[in-house]
C-alpha cells in the first residue's frame, strides 16, 4: 500500500498546470501576433480594393477613348460646340452625329455618341463615369504636313478613383487649310464638351 501512495504522489507532483503568469504571457504574445496578421490582412485587402478600382476606371476610360477615336478619325467635317448637345432640339436627317458630355450629377456624367440614322439618333453610351474636366479641343496642328489633330482629354471616375488620359487624334479626312473644320465663320472654342461631325 505504501508504494501505491508514493507513486500517486510522484504523479501528482509531475502533472502540475500552467501558472497564471505563463497563461498571461501566452495570451499577450498571441494577441500581438494576431494583431500584426490582422493589420497585414486589412492593409492588403485595402490595397487590393484600391488597385481594383483604379484598374476598373482605367479600363473604362481607355475603352471610351478608343470608341471616340474610331468614331472621329475618318470624319469629313468637324465642329466643336460651345454648348452641350440635346437630341430633342437637334435637327434630324442632316447626317451630323455628335459626341457629348451629358451631366448626370454635379460635375460628373456620361459621354454619349449620338449617331444620326435619318429619323432620329442612335445613342451609344460610353462605359464608365466621367468628370466634367473631360474635354475636346483642337491641338496645335501640324500645318507643315497638313494634319489636323483633335485633342481628347478624358477624366474617368469610379468610387473615388480617377484616371486621366489625353491623346491627339489625327483627323485623316481633313487638312490644316481648314477643310472640314468648323465651316462657319465662328471661332472654335479652345475646349468643348461636344463634337459635331460628319462621317
Amino acid at each position: 500500500m505504501n508504494t501505491e501512495f508514493g507513486s500517486k504522489r510522484k504523479h501528482k507532483a509531475s502533472s502540475k498546470g500552467f501558472t497564471l503568469v505563463e497563461v498571461l504571457i501566452t495570451v499577450a504574445i498571441t494577441a500581438i501576433i494576431m494583431g500584426v496578421i490582422g493589420t497585414l490582412f486589412f492593409s492588403g485587402a485595402s490595397t487590393y480594393s484600391t488597385g481594383s478600382r483604379k484598374a476598373f476606371v482605367q479600363n473604362d476610360t481607355r475603352l471610351g477613348m478608343e470608341l471616340i477615336q474610331n468614331e472621329i478619325r475618318y470624319a469629313r467635317k468637324l465642329n466643336l460646340l460651345e454648348n452641350g448637345f440635346d437630341p430633342e432640339t437637334a435637327g434630324e436627317g442632316n447626317d451630323l452625329s455628335y459626341i457629348s458630355f451629358q451631366e448626370t450629377e454635379k460635375d460628373a456624367g456620361k459621354i454619349v455618341i449620338f449617331k444620326d440614322n435619318g429619323d432620329d439618333f442612335h445613342k451609344v453610351v460610353l462605359p464608365g463615369q466621367y468628370s466634367k474636366d473631360s474635354f475636346f479641343g483642337i491641338a496645335d496642328n501640324d500645318t507643315e504636313n497638313g494634319k489636323i489633330l483633335l485633342e481628347l482629354h478624358l477624366s474617368g471616375l469610379y468610387n473615388g478613383s480617377e484616371s486621366v488620359l489625353t491623346t491627339s487624334i489625327n483627323l485623316l479626312n481633313m487638312s490644316s487649310s481648314g477643310t472640314g473644320i468648323n465651316q462657319d465663320d465662328a471661332v472654335l472654342p479652345e475646349q468643348s464638351l461636344t463634337i459635331e461631325y460628319l462621317k
